[in-house]
């Protein structure tokens, strides 16, 4: 998350000036986009079927430290929604260069992602155990996709910069 945050803010500064003219456009269609990503969530995760004999699926434990760590690493470099997220960040709300704005958001991410992976790690298998389960599943897709919408909303709201 870190890394896409960086670089969306290294490259949204440059990006901002040029598309200027069509930033009004461009949030409506972000928030779209936004919005039909948490329904499609919401749909997925609706249609999902139970396992046929009840229990809930085996959780595969990654090992070592390390090996938690790299999979993490892997699995959200592989998101490409986190770089289209932090760039519709980055080109929403402008910071025109500034360094310590630059630096404070990257921080920002850097902390709130360690601060989720260490969660993560440490209540890995109690909460996956739960989270696993059909009814997690719906609970968690659903508090997402509100969080998303949310943010879609406020995002249009707020007057650009």
């Amino acid at each position: 998350d870190t890394l896409y945050a960086a670089a969306a803010l290294l490259g949204g500064t440059a990006l901002a000036y040029a598309i200027q003219p069509v930033l009004g456009p461009m949030r409506w269609t972000a928030a779209a986009v936004l919005i039909a990503l948490a329904l499609h969530m919401l749909l997925r995760v609706r249609k999902t079927p139970d396992p046929p004999d009840g229990k809930r699926p085996a959780l595969n434990s990654l090992g070592t430290p390390l090996r938690a760590y790299l999979g993490f690493l892997g699995m959200t470099l592989l998101n490409p929604w986190a770089i289209i997220y932090f760039a519709a960040l980055a080109l929403i709300h402008r910071h025109d260069g500034e360094l310590t704005t630059m630096l404070a958001f990257t921080a920002g991410v850097f902390i709130a992602s360690l601060t989720w992976q260490l969660f993560l790690a440490l209540g890995g298998n109690v909460l996956g155990r739960v989270i696993a389960s059909p009814r997690g599943r719906l609970v968690t897709t659903t508090l997402s996709s509100l969080i998303i919408v949310v943010l879609a909303t406020v995002m249009v709201a707020a007057p650009p910069k």
